[in-house]
Parts: C-alpha cells; structure tokens; sequence
C-alpha cells in the first residue's frame, strides 16, 4: 500500500488541479465531480454496512420506499441505508447527501464562487474571531487590511511572533491544501508559485481538549440553517479531532463525535476515519469521550447563530471553530458549500425535519407530472 506523501507549502507551490479548469472544461469537471460523488456514495455504503452490519431487507426496503415517495426517486434509498447502518434504526426525516446535492444545496446557495475564497472570511463577518494573519493573491502576499507585503515582511508578519502558522489553500477540502509552515518551509517555497490562500495562527485550545489529543486543537462543526420564515436556528455539532499521524483534522482520518445540544456533552461514542469505525476514546491518545463537556458550548452557538444572520447569501453553514484558551470562539473557516450535513444525521438524527427540504424535488418536475 503507498502511503500517501505529507502535504507542503512548496509541494502546493508547484500544483496545478482541477481548481484550475475553465472555460468548456468546466463542463466535464461538473460532470467528473457528480461521477465522483455518487462512486463516493456507493463505496461509503458498503463500507458502513461492513464496519456495521448489513441493514436487514425490512429496513432496505423501507428506505426504497421512503426515497422513491417522499424524496422522488429511488436512487436516494443509499443513503438513507447508510444512516440506518449507523443508527441501528429507520427515521424518516433523514436527508441524503444525494438528495441535497441535487435538490437543496442549488436552491440554498446564492453566492456565486464565494465559497472558493478564503481571504474574504474576516471582512465579511468583522465581529467573529478569525485567526487570519496573512493572504496569498496571484502570487503576491497581503496583510489583513489588503495591503500588499513584500515577500520579507511577509516572512516577518508571519514568524515574527510565533514559529509555525498554518497555510490554507482556496478551494481546499476535506483536509486537503491544508498544512504546517515553518520559516524555513515559507523560505523554500517560490512565493510567486504559492497558490491563492490565508495564512493562520495556530490556535491553543481550551484546556478541557489537553487530554484529547494535546498537540493538535480540535474543531467543532457546527451546522446553522436560514428556515422558510428567515429564522437562523442551530441544527446539530460535532467535535472533531485528528490522528497523531495527521497534520491537521483530514476526513479520511478524523475522529467525530456528536455533541448533545442542550447540555454540550459529547456522546458516548465517536465514530474513526472513512470506515465510521465506532470508537470509546481516541485511538491515538485513548482519552475517552464519556463526561467531556465543550467549554462555552451554548454561547458558541449562539455566536455562529449570529454570524449566519448577517449573511443572506447561504441558507445553510458548517462553522469550523476552536476553543481558544480563553474560551473564545475561533472561526477557522466556513463552509457554505459543503455544510458537511450526513454526520449529524448519522449519529443524532433527522435534524433537518421540519424545514420543507422533502418537497424541494417537486420543484423541478414538468407540468403535469404526477
């Protein structure tokens, strides 16, 4: 098995991508990425039901019914049999990652290519606590005020007060175009060739994390929802945390444990890498996930609540946050594309019922259709 190469700054220097597409070519990206996904999808389901077990033919053909009645077409049942794997039980409500790929995110998101930026984050939302230090723009370095560095001062705005930050690609995903730099890494990479991103502090965490992994502060995703009547409500959280291998939390690799809303507890059990492995504590650290507690949980919320009020733009975002030592909320990054809305429903449940997403497929049907 090869293992796969640790992700650098000059490595991402001298990348091309797919982000890098245009003009008709976009057309078979779009395409690729849709193949992509629904092989993603398969594959995901096989996985569970191996780590989990086969989810009876009862339950199977239940979820085929629930998707071909209720979601408009059969096609969706894989992923509803995928949350049954995980939550031992059927509960309608539940929406596919399928299904909202097709039907909701479109209707949802109204802001363009936004979401393929990140040095906008700090602008747009001025009242959160984002730890932006330094831009990358057509290979030219930016302070905070978007006002162009030269590559020295760069160099200086960045290490001048802290060895190592962290450097996020655009368009970066799932852990990917996401890494360490020390003033070294940032020497060796042509800084003309850097890729268009944001430089970060790395963030100390709150001390109730310290047995968790100690060296790598974890994230909590918190998902927010604008409803039909505009209200912004909180819809579900989990922390997640990476593996000692790993430079940061990557998909392939975290540990994610659901967090109880009302008491900002985490459950029992978290769930370990792509197979959903169902773990007791952290694989690394054997830290065990009964009785935390997430620090200034319900004032988080609360914040990102508030944060997706000022913003019309997205009616559903996945807020990357950390607890800083001084209990503050630091928002790494959001997601308005790619919300991140299956492990919620997984290991909490149908938390989006009640929104009127089932009816959205109805939307796109010709006239007359029955």
């Amino acid at each position: 098995m090869t293992t796969p190469r640790k992700m650098t700054l000059k490595r991402m220097a001298g990348g091309t991508g797919m982000s890098r597409l245009s003009g008709p070519l976009t057309v078979f990206k779009d395409w690729f990425l849709r193949q992509l996904a629904e092989r993603r999808d398969r594959q995901d389901c096989r996985t569970i039901e191996r780590q989990h077990g086969r989810v009876p033919d009862s339950l199977r053909r239940r979820a085929g019914e629930y998707a071909r009645e209720v979601l408009g077409h059969r096609k969706h049942a894989r992923g509803l049999i995928t949350f049954t794997a995980i939550h031992k039980s059927f509960r309608e409500g539940w929406i596919p990652l399928s299904y909202y790929r097709e039907h909701i995110r479109p209707a949802m998101y109204r802001a363009g290519e936004l979401n393929r930026y990140r040095h906008f984050l700090r602008r747009l939302l001025p009242a959160a606590h984002v730890p932006d230090i330094a831009y990358v723009f057509r290979g030219r370095f930016y302070n905070l005020d978007f006002e162009r560095l030269a590559p020295d001062d760069a160099g200086e705005v960045l290490f001048g007060q802290r060895d190592t930050v962290i450097f996020k690609r655009n368009c970066s995903a799932r852990g990917r175009g996401v890494c360490k730099v020390t003033r070294d890494d940032f020497g060796a990479a042509h800084p003309t060739r850097l890729p268009d991103g944001v430089f970060q502090e790395i963030v100390s965490p709150h001390e109730a994390f310290a047995d968790l992994l100690p060296d790598r502060g974890p994230t909590i995703r918190i998902l927010t929802v604008r409803g039909p009547g505009g209200a912004v409500t909180h819809r579900g959280s989990y922390l997640r945390l990476a593996r000692q291998s790993a430079q940061v939390v990557e998909a392939t690799s975290q540990v994610g444990i659901a967090i109880e809303t009302s008491t900002g507890r985490l459950q029992a059990t978290g769930y370990s890498g792509s197979k959903c492995e169902a773990v007791a504590a952290h694989p690394d650290t054997g830290c065990r996930f009964e009785g935390i507690v997430i620090p200034k949980f319900a004032e988080t919320v609360n914040d990102m609540v508030n944060h997706h009020r000022s913003f019309p733009f997205s009616d559903v975002i996945g807020w990357d946050v950390c607890i800083d030592r001084d209990g503050r909320p630091q928002v790494l990054e959001w997601n308005i594309l790619k919300a991140g809305i299956e492990f919620v429903q997984a290991t909490i449940g149908p938390v989006f019922h009640g929104l009127g997403w089932e009816d959205y497929w109805k939307q796109k049907l010709p006239p007359g259709h029955n």
